[in-house]
């Protein structure tokens, strides 16, 4: 079963990367883990996966650079109560982009951008 499960992850996440291609996003990382920041709010976790991060220049706010940490979620069978198993993965996504935003990975990535002066940055979770 755990082997079934794997696999439709694998496969979930391969879709997900190859729309995020179609809608543009390229160049993006895949596969990150970043240390857990919040070991009170995140008892059980040491580190937070991040499927793909994409940094770009905001279409709409001059200066601003966004930071979007997406998340890729399958499964093979629809579950008895998705709203609940909706919340869950939004509490997840929440999670890694409060940890994301206190790491040093994110001001390692962030270096690239930084010979453009953004003013100010987005940190937002896209959840596939």
């Amino acid at each position: 079963m755990g082997e079934i499960s794997k696999r439709t992850g694998e496969l979930g996440e391969e879709a997900g990367y190859r729309f995020l291609e179609r809608i543009g996003w390229i160049n993006g990382q895949r596969g990150l883990s970043i240390p857990c920041n919040d070991s009170l709010k995140h008892p059980n976790r040491e580190t937070h996966g991040i499927d793909y991060l994409k940094l770009y220049a905001c279409p709409l706010i001059q200066q601003r650079l966004v930071n979007a940490v997406v998340s890729i979620k399958a499964t093979s069978d629809y579950t008895k109560y998705p709203n609940s198993k909706l919340k869950s993965h939004l509490k997840e996504l929440s999670d890694i982009c409060s940890c994301y935003n206190r790491s040093n990975e994110k001001i390692g990535i962030g270096e690239q951008f930084m010979q453009d002066s953004f003013e100010s940055e987005s940190i937002i979770g896209v959840l596939l």
